[in-house]
């Protein structure tokens, strides 16, 4: 028949270490590894705990910094252009476009009287340059979307033909 294993109770001491009460000093029963390990394993998962909570308060304001208008928060950088109207004075075409990673829509506001192109430059990955162009009416708000991704150039026309 097998003996009984039971767990060691405080007063049992390996190597006749007692603290100041009489009782086992845990710490005083291990070697020096064993003391390390004992070390690493409360303060390890108290830095990383720590850390993890500064990256979710940190990572909210970060991400409402680089927000669009629109409050979404996207993956792909969203860009900007105007260009001034001939007619009436003051007022524009406001374009914006995102660098997706299969298509690009440009979403325009055309302020002016008159209609605009949307020239958009494209470079394949062989190499290549092609070029996308599609006309904004006057007086109108929508998007276009193009069945291709990230342009490194995007222009608008003065004159409302591609």
């Amino acid at each position: 028949m097998r003996a009984k294993i039971t767990r060691c109770q405080p007063w049992t001491v390996r190597g006749g270490v007692f603290g100041l009460t009489g009782r086992a000093n845990p710490r005083a029963l291990l070697d020096s590894t064993e003391r390390r390990n004992v070390k690493y394993r409360t303060i390890v998962p108290a830095l990383l705990g720590a850390g993890v909570a500064a990256a979710l308060v940190g990572a909210p304001a970060a991400s409402a910094a680089t927000a669009p208008s629109g409050g979404k928060v996207s993956a792909a950088a969203t860009h900007h252009k105007s260009a001034s109207c001939k007619s009436p004075k003051g007022s524009k075409i406001n374009i914006s476009w995102g660098d997706g990673n299969v298509s690009t829509t440009v979403y325009y506001n055309n302020h002016c009287s008159q209609k605009r192109a949307i020239w958009l430059d494209f470079r394949r990955s062989n190499g290549t340059y092609f070029s996308k162009c599609f006309v904004a009416p006057a007086k109108k708000k929508s998007h276009k979307k193009i069945g291709n991704s990230m342009p490194y150039k995007v222009s608008i026309l003065s004159k409302g033909s591609c």
